[in-house]
């Protein structure tokens, strides 16, 4: 029977602990001294679950979970999950991941105040406050059947705007050319 890659359950108390000191999230990946490596699906203060990996070779005791020593290094940490751009709750309610991926974001950060988002060029990200990255504004095609006065005839011109503004160049043709 392959063990690798089962979904396994930790239950025990020392490992447990290491987990959950580590602050455990979906997607963190932990390893012992023995190269077991854990995925984390799942942890509370009852028990771990998640996708065991051993580097070398399956653990032949009863308990698969239980290594000398068995205490967990974290080696990678999961990517936030939490798209950043539809952030309705207050930065002190936040978990931590999210708070730091907010706050080393590039594109610019908005506050929710008086009913509307207001773009901050320094946010000062208040526990109180609501504060999100702004939205990539939505690129929209457009096409406008004009009147070419030097050609007497129509035209039609096709682009697309960003944020008001025209994104590349803008197309035309001319009808019955």
């Amino acid at each position: 029977m392959d063990v690798n890659n089962q979904i396994s359950q930790i239950t025990l108390n020392m490992e447990l602990k290491s987990l959950q000191d580590w602050d455990a999230k979906t997607g963190d990946v932990f390893e012992t001294a023995r190269g077991t490596r854990f995925t984390v699906h799942h942890v509370n203060q009852e028990d771990a679950t998640g996708r065991t990996e051993y580097k070398k070779g399956p653990c032949v005791d009863v308990d698969l979970w239980y290594i000398a020593n068995p205490i967990w290094h974290l080696i990678s940490r999961a990517t936030p999950t939490v798209d950043l751009t539809t952030i309705t709750t207050p930065f002190g309610l936040l978990d931590d991941d999210t708070q730091k991926a907010l706050q080393e974001c590039d594109g610019g950060v908005e506050i929710w105040v008086g009913g509307s988002w207001l773009l901050v060029n320094e946010p000062l990200f208040s526990s109180s406050y609501t504060y999100r990255t702004k939205p990539t504004p939505p690129v929209k095609t457009f096409t406008q059947r004009v009147w070419l006065d030097d050609l007497q005839c129509y035209g039609t011109v096709t682009g697309q705007v960003q944020d008001g503004k025209l994104v590349g160049d803008a197309k035309g043709v001319v009808e019955g050319a």
